[in-house]
């Protein structure tokens, strides 16, 4: 019926409409009769997302010629070089013709051109309502805020992104790592080489072990407080970010003790008020929170103060028998399955020596 108007129209010589030119590329009438075009999809009704992806379609004929042997292009807004479409230039046995395309605010308008074997042509054209593009949306599942890992754990990172306009897999998506806390400046953003994928529902995955590798070497293990991003960026341009943040320590490893004070074999009389100091370190816990347990060899338990929190500990001690003492602290850290260091000096406490006016004093009683 379109094209039994069309060409009614035609012959009255009011002249063909939009929909077709009737004509050769020289300008002059091809012979027999114009094929058809018509756009099925968008309709002049339709809203199409900004820069999504959409495959127009359309349907073309001819009274005169094959339908295969029809050429058709498509072409959006003034365009005069025809999109490339995965059909190619000719429809199927019916008619039928698509191509991959984009609309933007700027050119809203779709075109469908045919031509017969004769040099005529016809085209249909559809304005159709552009819903401005949006940034995509990220969010993040794994790892969780306030998660804590070793260097050498391996980390799972499951997140999602979509798109208004962009198919999930088409985004260009990427995991990036930052270490913050510290008011030394650091390298930076760095993305994380974790084999993460795009499923088409838009799921991202991926794992890594040895994240610190990242960064560079002399800088990494000072610190332990990281930013992780997922990132997405849709064909347009436009970007989206979410994070979570995540501690990272180094491989485990049981707490480190020295007795710097008193030196060994030092000699003090009973009575003597004896000061031992430590210094203590642990990869993992605050050095206020590690236990701290001195002991005597020859009197057992004599103190457990904590660390202060720049890993100090002190024990101030008068009550020490006479003789040789192995005084030892042990330092132990508060992993699942704790960790004890030790560290030793030897003493000699010795019977106090009187003065002279007491040993008279003490002989006269």
């Amino acid at each position: 019926m379109f094209g039994r108007s069309l060409l009614i129209s035609c012959l009255v010589g009011a002249g063909c409409s939009d929909k077709s030119t009737g004509t050769n590329d020289s300008g002059e009438t091809g012979s027999g009769e114009p094929p058809t075009a018509q756009i099925t999809a968008p309709t002049p009704t339709e809203t199409v997302p900004e820069g999504g992806f959409y495959i127009a379609r359309g349907l073309v004929s001819d009274p005169d010629d094959a339908i295969e042997s029809l050429v058709v292009h498509w072409f959006i807004g003034d365009e005069e070089i025809p999109r490339e479409c995965p059909q190619g230039i000719h429809p199927d046995s019916d008619g039928l013709t698509a191509c991959d395309v984009s609309f933007s605010l700027d050119k809203p308008l779709l075109r469908l051109r045919v031509e017969d074997n004769d040099g005529n042509s016809s085209q249909d054209t559809v304005t159709v309502n552009l819903e401005p593009a949006t940034a995509p949306t990220v969010t993040i599942s794994e790892p969780i805020t306030g998660a804590e890992y070793r260097e050498d754990d391996t980390i799972n990172f499951v997140g999602t992104v979509s798109d208004g306009e962009d198919r999930p897999e088409s985004l260009d998506v990427y995991w990036e790592a930052e270490y913050t806390g510290s008011e030394e400046s650091g390298p930076g953003p760095q993305i994380l080489d974790i084999g993460s994928t795009v499923a088409p529902d838009g799921s991202v995955t991926g794992s890594g072990i040895g994240l610190l590798t990242a960064f560079p070497s002399s800088t990494a293990l000072q610190h332990t407080d990281y930013v992780i991003r997922l990132v997405a960026e849709d064909t347009s341009g436009r970007r989206s970010q979410t994070q979570t943040s995540i501690k990272i320590y180094p491989i485990e490893a049981p707490p480190e003790v020295e007795i710097t004070a008193p030196a060994s074999d030092t000699i003090f009389e009973e009575g003597d008020l004896i000061l031992f100091e430590a210094t203590v370190n642990d990869e993992r816990d605050p050095l206020d929170e590690l236990d701290v347990l001195w002991t005597s060899s020859r009197d057992g338990e004599i103190g457990n103060d904590s660390a202060d929190s720049a890993g100090t500990a002190r024990l101030a001690i008068d009550t020490l028998s006479v003789g040789s003492h192995l005084i030892e602290i042990a330092v132990t850290d508060r992993e699942e399955e704790p960790r004890t260091t030790t560290a030793g000096v030897t003493i000699e406490v010795t019977e106090a020596i009187l003065e002279d006016d007491e040993a008279v004093t003490g002989g006269s009683d």
